[in-house]
């Protein structure tokens, strides 16, 4: 990893002056604008499924975006909830952007309401006719052009300025509302600043890839770099890069991808009380009700692509069981989802693949649609652990597969709670060890049955002989008995002569209880022949309870 970090910090570039514009509650303060009432109230805007956002007296009442209305009003009774009107958010937009073209012709739209864009030419522009220090100048710069923002829309916007689009989009959220902050264009002032930020602060970083890394110790920025050898042997080599590029404090400084780097998917979801999705008499039919909530949910997705010129080739759903339980579908077609009808359509097809997979069991109480893999992303999607396993988990038109462990590449059984404890596993070593065990066994036990099998073979090749040579010494004699005893092991009559009973006893009873020459019983009451005695006296294979016993 440490060549790595040497190649990492080649690229490093600090002569750029990259600026995140991003709108204060963008949707929430638009209505407050038109409608001044909503100024002094708790509301949201959004519906009684989803908010898409809210203001801030609402979010005192711990009422936040992407959150259900209906919880929403149980945290704060009197909120008041103004239905999306997309019409009015895309006519602010083009005001903001209007704006930020008076600055620059480099400049990237994330969304409606955040903006990014490289200010270096107008801040060597000023610095050359009016003097002053390079980021001071650029701290000018922002400042005026939010004050523009709001004289023309009535809106505040809130700003960060740094050397690369990383830094910037986190310091926009750190003076909000209405604030602006900077990093200085410093090797040193950069990797201070990153190194205390939460690993979640980090764009790009979710929540499970958040616990993930805290699972390896890694709680802020600058943990990475101290367990980037955990981090290499773990996680792809695109995931381990990215992580190191964000310790160093490194990011983008094209515009062209700044958008794309930030979003990777939009989705929306609909919580509810629990409802039958299938019809119980056709189990392969949906019902009205889930038609309804699919219908609803694709025409506000189809609304939000819109507004950020977004389409995807894949599109997934999403459905949680009254049980808690969480499945995914996902269909990657050849063209490009955007439109209402064609989400709802592919939508419905992946309802309709799970309702027959899990013949017409399906209560649900949330329902969500997503669209990713956009295809005006120029570059390759990062990958992650978090999104090595979902890709996993959303199976194409219910195909079965298995999922490989990232770590040992062992394959598993599609069920993620018991690959995220293999996975646990492999990271604490403990999984290597087991298999090391396991193998150490399995060697011992074909050890062992290897020569307890040669000791039987000794055994009836020196109880043969025995025979032999004792027949041989026995011709032209006469036999002093004409006696026969019945042997005990097996019934047949035997010569009444005690050496060769016992042998024949020997060959009966197979192996003996831990050397050839004491036997379970017979003529001698368990103690050995001469014969045998003299056999026994040689080294004996060892036994499977020896080798356990030695280990």
């Amino acid at each position: 990893m440490d060549i790595i970090i040497a190649q990492l910090e080649s690229t490093r570039d600090m002569s750029r002056d990259i600026v995140h514009v991003d709108m204060d509650a963008f949707y929430a303060a638009v209505e407050m604008r038109d409608n001044p009432e909503l100024r002094e109230v708790p509301m949201a805007v959004g519906g009684n499924s989803m908010l898409s956002t809210s203001n801030y007296l609402a979010r005192k009442h711990g009422v936040r975006s992407a959150m259900p209305g209906f919880i929403a009003r149980k945290l704060c009774p009197n909120l008041v909830i103004v239905p999306c009107n997309f019409e009015k958010y895309r006519a602010a937009s083009q005001l903001v952007m209007g704006v930020v073209g008076e600055y620059t012709d480099l400049s990237s739209a994330a969304s409606l309401d955040e903006v990014y864009l490289d200010i270096t030419a107008e801040v060597k522009k000023r610095m050359k006719e009016e003097g002053g220090e390079r980021a001071a100048v650029a701290w000018t710069v922002v400042e005026e052009m939010r004050e523009k923002i709001r004289e023309k829309t009535e809106l505040t916007a809130s700003a960060g300025i740094a050397c690369n689009t990383f830094i910037a989009k986190v310091c926009s959220d750190l003076n909000k509302p209405n604030g602006q902050y900077q990093v200085r264009p410093d090797r040193q002032t950069i990797i201070e600043f990153v190194s205390g930020l939460e690993i979640r602060k980090v764009p790009g970083i979710g929540r499970v890839q958040q616990a993930m890394l805290d699972g390896l110790g890694v709680k802020v920025v600058a943990d990475i770099l101290s367990e980037r050898g955990t981090i290499g042997n773990i996680f792809s080599p695109l995931s381990a890069e990215f992580y190191m590029s964000r310790a160093l404090g490194l990011g983008s400084t094209d515009l062209s991808g700044a958008a794309q780097e930030v979003r990777s998917s939009m989705s929306t979801e609909s919580t509810f009380s629990s409802t039958k999705l299938v019809n119980k008499s056709s189990p392969t039919t949906l019902t009205k009700a889930a038609l309804t909530i699919l219908s609803d949910l694709s025409e506000t997705l189809a609304e939000r692509l819109a507004a950020e010129k977004l389409a995807g080739v894949t599109l997934s759903v999403k459905v949680k069981l009254s049980t808690f339980e969480i499945i995914q579908r996902s269909k990657t077609v050849s063209y490009a989802v955007s439109k209402r009808d064609e989400i709802e359509r592919l939508a419905r097809g992946l309802l309709e693949v799970l309702a027959r997979e899990r013949r017409g069991e399906m209560e649900a109480r949330l329902m969500g649609v997503r669209v990713h893999n956009f295809i005006s992303s120029g570059t390759p999607q990062q990958h992650t652990l978090h999104s090595y396993t979902t890709s996993q988990e959303e199976e194409e038109e219910g195909e079965q597969v298995k999922w490989e462990c990232p770590v040992c590449l062992v394959s598993l059984p599609p069920q993620l709670s018991s690959f995220n404890r293999h996975v646990d596993k492999c990271i604490s070593g403990e999984t290597n060890r087991e298999h090391v065990k396991k193998e150490q066994v399995k060697k011992g036990e074909q050890t062992s049955k290897q020569q307890v099998k040669k000791g039987e073979q000794t055994n009836r090749e020196q109880v043969k002989k025995g025979e032999q040579t004792k027949t041989e010494q026995q011709k032209g004699k006469k036999r002093k008995s004409d006696e026969y005893h019945e042997c005990p092991v097996c019934g047949k009559p035997v010569t009444s002569d005690l050496t060769l009973l016992n042998i024949h006893i020997d060959r009966c009873l197979g192996v003996t209880n831990g050397s050839l020459g004491v036997t379970n019983g017979g003529a001698n009451g368990g103690q050995p022949s001469a014969k045998v005695q003299k056999l026994s006296s040689k080294k004996q294979p060892s036994s499977l309870m020896s080798y356990f016993k030695k280990q």
